[in-house]
């Protein structure tokens, strides 16, 4: 069950970076010490885009969890899962990262990244269907991709609530060209 919560962690930074580019790139200045260094380079370094479009058909945030561990089974799981070290600094720092390439990777792919949560919206919308007629009576799913963002900007909320504004945008995160044109500021 963790993995699956990675997964959703992750695509909450694509659904930030498709719907809010200012707040991704406000997370990213907060993710990553810039040291007024450019950006270009650790921008193209860490953008995920081609193990992304070569993992098609599967979701890109399943991509950017594959690193971690993926058991079968909570046994597997129990017994694999180093679970006294989830919030350790290496760990937080593992999970990070697969955060902030969720954000480059939205933020310099959008087209990509909205066909792609589109795929899951109507992949999930069309399990909810089939189950809804074989009687399950649960809460609805997202329908779209701005519909899914009002949930996800909770937890950005939750977060700048809990340790304080974000700072301002990088200025080499606003000298780099691609990012630059998705400011909507």
């Amino acid at each position: 069950m963790t993995f699956l919560v990675f997964e959703q962690l992750y695509r909450t930074a694509v659904v930030i970076g498709v719907q809010s580019p200012d707040l991704a790139l406000q997370l990213l200045t907060d993710i990553k010490t810039w040291d007024g260094s450019p950006a270009d380079d650790f921008i193209a370094e860490v953008d995920p885009h081609t193990e992304i479009m070569a993992s098609l058909p599967n979701l890109p945030w399943k991509t950017l969890n594959a690193g971690v561990m993926q058991p079968k089974t909570k046994k597997e799981m129990d017994e694999s899962f180093p679970w006294k070290e989830l919030w350790n600094e290496e760990t937080v720092s593992i999970f990070s990262f697969g955060y902030l390439q969720g954000l480059i990777w939205s933020l310099l792919h959008p087209v990509e990244a909205n066909e792609q949560l589109g795929k899951e919206i109507d992949e999930i919308g069309a399990k909810f269907k089939q189950a809804k007629s074989a009687g399950y009576k649960g809460e609805e799913p997202h329908t779209s991709i701005p519909e899914l963002y009002d949930d996800v900007i909770i937890t950005v909320d939750t977060y700048i609530q809990t340790n304080g504004d974000l700072p301002d945008i990088d200025p080499s995160l606003l000298a780099h060209t691609k990012l630059k044109s998705r400011i909507t500021k």
